[in-house]
């Protein structure tokens, strides 16, 4: 366990610490849902080259859609990775991959996959600092 060092978190910024729990919370509930054969799929026309496609997932949203593209714009055999949301009152999100080497498909699995380990992480050191702060508090 990690000491809890000067980082100190206050209760008044309650509602700062509710919308970071709650942002985490969204991205790590929809990594299951992401994997899920019936709220992913690919536009018509997009099976010409495995390297090269566009992923329609429901409920996507510009949380989940902008983490995912940080992760796998890094991976270096990504040539271009991005996203649209084509209107506000559609839920669902187009996600496009085109690499050099591997399948797109793959490519987005191991992004979810490294998306969910990054959230979990985040989640493991914010509660450890968040429960370090409160016994720094009600210590004083």
């Amino acid at each position: 366990m990690e000491s809890c060092g000067p980082t100190m978190i206050m209760l008044q910024h309650s509602s700062l610490v509710e919308t970071i729990l709650e942002c985490i919370v969204q991205m790590t509930y929809f990594m299951p849902i992401a994997l899920g054969a019936s709220d992913l799929s690919t536009l018509a026309g997009d099976n010409s080259d495995k390297k090269s496609r566009t992923f329609v997932f429901k409920e996507g949203g510009h949380t989940f859609g902008n983490a995912l593209r940080c992760i796998i714009s890094r991976y270096p055999d990504v040539v271009l990775c991005g996203y649209t949301i084509p209107h506000p009152s559609e839920a669902t999100m187009h996600f496009r991959i085109q690499t050099t080497k591997s399948a797109a498909v793959d490519v987005l699995k191991r992004g979810i996959e490294d998306l969910e380990k990054l959230c979990d992480h985040t989640l493991t050191v914010f509660q450890v600092k968040l429960s370090c702060s409160l016994r720094l508090f009600e210590a004083s």
